[in-house]
């Protein structure tokens, strides 16, 4: 797995043997599933001060 942030976004990638790991699928979307809960959280304890800049990732990434 590898995790890294370039120009204001976060990228994940997963590499698996699937004779080894055949359900690797399950942790991919387990870190959308969590990804989009963290930004939900982020954005409901954001100051209402601070709106200028959504927290949400952009489209189709």
């Amino acid at each position: 797995m590898a995790i890294f942030s370039y120009d204001g976004g976060l990228t994940f990638g997963v590499t698996s043997d699937y004779d080894n790991a055949a359900d690797i699928d399950v942790l991919c979307k387990g870190i959308e599933q969590s990804m989009r809960e963290l930004l939900a959280a982020a954005e409901r304890a954001r100051p209402a001060d601070r709106v200028d800049q959504p927290l949400s990732a952009p489209a189709g990434g």
